[in-house]
């Protein structure tokens, strides 16, 4: 643990927009990436402060040398209730600046916190969820409803994207350029005939002209 800098870990007092959970895992993690791992019961106490610490302090001896009962006391004492991840769930919306990613894993998060929903329901809380500008052009480009909701991110992150390098993301020509970055296309454009009139590629073109010919063959009375 010599070689650990515990400043990586943020401290925590239970307070405010912090998640425990979210606190806990950023600690797994800085401990797990050392060589040797760096004990966890010896680092969490170092990072607490305020009504956190006094949880830890009011362990029993031999609960402080288990760093999974640490954490558990501390998910006890910190973790959303079920209502209020809900609420949080209902409530969260993509804030400015922020990224698609960090958006929609918070709202995976919260979803597990008051015993998880399905793809489906995450979907809409994620488009709903979006600014209105966003939402437009993603329904404009594909049937939302049929996305699975890794493409619903993907497609969001590339509308945001075009957004900041170009202006606005409501028009069509930014839904043109959400798809060449995906690199999915829209429906083929109809073509103009010599006569301004417009026709279809395909079997639609072919039959228009075996029409014009069988009209031209009639005799005239």
């Amino acid at each position: 643990m010599a070689g650990l800098d515990v400043k990586l870990i943020p401290e925590f007092d239970g307070s405010g927009e912090d998640h425990v959970v979210d606190w806990i895992e950023k600690v797994e993690m800085v401990c797990t990436l050392q060589t040797p791992a760096a004990p966890q019961e010896c680092v969490i106490p170092l990072r607490l402060r305020g009504g956190a610490l006094s949880v830890y302090r009011q362990l029993p001896s031999e609960d402080k040398k288990d760093a999974e009962k640490v954490k558990s006391a501390l998910k006890r004492a910190f973790a959303l209730y079920k209502f209020s991840a809900y609420e949080r769930f209902a409530e969260r919306r993509l804030r400015p600046g922020e990224s698609v990613d960090i958006f929609l894993a918070e709202l995976e998060q919260l979803a597990s916190l008051f015993g998880g929903m399905t793809e489906e329901g995450i979907s809409c809380a994620f488009v709903t969820g979006l600014p209105d500008s966003v939402r437009q052009v993603l329904k404009a480009g594909a049937r939302v409803d049929s996305l699975p909701l890794r493409e619903l991110a993907d497609r969001a992150r590339a509308i945001l994207h075009t957004a900041a390098a170009g202006g606005t993301a409501s028009s069509d020509s930014d839904g043109d350029a959400v798809n060449a970055a995906l690199g999915t296309a829209g429906p083929a454009p109809a073509r103009g005939d010599g006569d301004g009139e417009t026709t279809t590629s395909g079997n639609g073109r072919q039959e228009d002209d075996d029409a014009l010919l069988n009209e031209s063959s009639i005799p005239a009375l």
